[in-house]
């Protein structure tokens, strides 16, 4: 059976060698929009690394000078003034957080100088120093720098890749140590693990600083919205008294009551020289940072779908009038003693192996765009093949469930026309 359809099809090579060139195209095609689409869904579905639930932002703002309410801290013995706003800020900003923890339903608060769903981007580079093996201390790694308070962890419930609470990864945040996300250095070059950095040292180049700090634990990768990968980032507590955010996480149901009790007119936040801009919740922020988002992936699948029926019409009306023309063969075959399951398969098998002998050139576009970095996938994961290859047999699959469609309907009508009627005028 099969050396008779390679023989037909080599025989009728003129007709079949367009078809094969069509089935080529739209593969290639479809093989670069799916993967443009299914990454994008997966990324979107990818977890973030935090959980913002009843996670609010509180923006602080400060005072002028031609404020009439603004006061100006008074240097203490042996300090100049820079040590007096220095002192001030840092104690206004303590007194801010106990009296935001008081509120009601607050569970948590800390400051930061970033948080999800936003685009700063604080790089610093990071080495792995100490007790590291050399391999490591060779590579220079480029992270996003978290400098937070040591109750960030709390808000936004992270937790270690071992294990580790958010409770015990802000203590080590109170004890100096830095925590590091699982992609911020290449360990597999060592032939180690991500958490076999624990314990070990990092120098960061912070300020120019230099500062060497103690890896406390290795965290999941954090990313900065819904639709980007995630960067390599390192999380470290420092000096937080300038930060404009505040961010806090209520108790299930207490929005309303919080929200209420921080806008008050007697509010004790709004002192000194910091007031109260607004209090956000984060789902609220992420859904104003991914409107365009959404809806350009709404778009784009929408597109992927139109472009599937198109393709499946095409490739549907053109298998459709191949099968018609061939009305009287299938009469004789009939009249020959083929069965109808016998013809159908036939049919199917030319159409199959078309769009197999189709799909190795198809593999050959589809690996020039794999090596030079076009297809999308790769920003999610770090196999060559895998991927790629799953998704160019996705696409194979839906083509020849379009070519046996194609294939079906007008065969089984042509099954129904009696070969005497057909054959008739031989």
């Amino acid at each position: 059976m099969k050396r008779k359809l390679l023989k037909q099809i080599s025989t009728e090579w003129r007709s079949n060698l367009w078809l094969g060139i069509e089935l080529l195209i739209v593969s290639s095609i479809l093989f670069f929009i799916f993967d443009a689409t299914s990454t994008i869904v997966r990324i979107k579905n990818t977890y973030i690394g935090v959980d913002i639930t009843n996670v609010y932002r509180l923006t602080i703002g400060w005072k002028t000078e031609s404020s009439p309410t603004f006061e100006t801290p008074q240097p203490q013995a042996g300090e100049t003034e820079d040590d007096a706003w220095r002192r001030y800020n840092r104690d206004n900003y303590n007194l801010r957080l106990q009296q935001i923890r008081k509120l009601p339903g607050v569970i948590s608060a800390a400051s930061g100088s970033t948080s999800p769903y936003n685009y700063n981007f604080n790089g610093n580079p990071v080495r792995i120093t100490g007790n590291a093996p050399d391999s490591l201390k060779n590579q220079e790694n480029y992270v996003n720098t978290y400098s937070v308070a040591p109750d960030y962890p709390k808000v936004f419930n992270i937790r270690g890749i071992n294990g580790e609470t958010p409770e015990e990864l802000s203590r080590m945040l109170e004890e100096g140590k830095v925590l590091l996300t699982s992609n911020a250095v290449n360990t597999a070059k060592a032939g180690l693990k991500p958490e076999d950095l624990i314990n070990m040292t990092a120098s960061f180049d912070l300020d120019s600083a230099g500062q060497t700090y103690v890896i406390g634990a290795i965290i999941e990768p954090i990313r900065r919205a819904d639709y980007e990968v995630a960067f390599a980032g390192t999380v470290l507590m420092r000096d937080e008294s300038s930060f404009r955010n505040v961010y806090i996480k209520v108790k299930e149901g207490y929005d309303e009551q919080f929200l209420n009790a921080l806008t008050a007119t007697d509010s004790p936040l709004n002192h000194g020289n910091s007031y109260i801009v607004e209090a956000k919740p984060f789902k609220e922020i992420r859904d104003n940072l991914h409107r365009n988002d959404d809806a350009q992936l709404r778009n784009m699948i929408i597109c992927m779908g139109f472009l599937l029926l198109t393709v499946f019409l095409g490739l549907l009306g053109t298998f459709w009038f191949r099968t018609q023309q061939r009305v009287r063969e299938i009469a004789m075959r009939k009249v020959t003693g083929a069965g109808n399951r016998q013809i159908f398969r036939r049919l199917m098998g030319e159409g199959l192996i078309i769009l197999a002998i189709a799909t190795i050139p198809a593999l050959g576009l589809d690996a020039l765009l794999v090596h030079y970095g076009i297809l999308m996938y790769s920003q999610i994961t770090t196999d060559i093949w895998v991927t790629p290859l799953t998704e160019a047999g996705v696409v194979f699959l839906l083509m020849a469930l379009m070519i046996v469609a194609g294939i079906y309907f007008p065969a089984r009508k042509a099954m129904k026309v009696e070969p005497a009627e057909v054959l008739r005028g031989e």
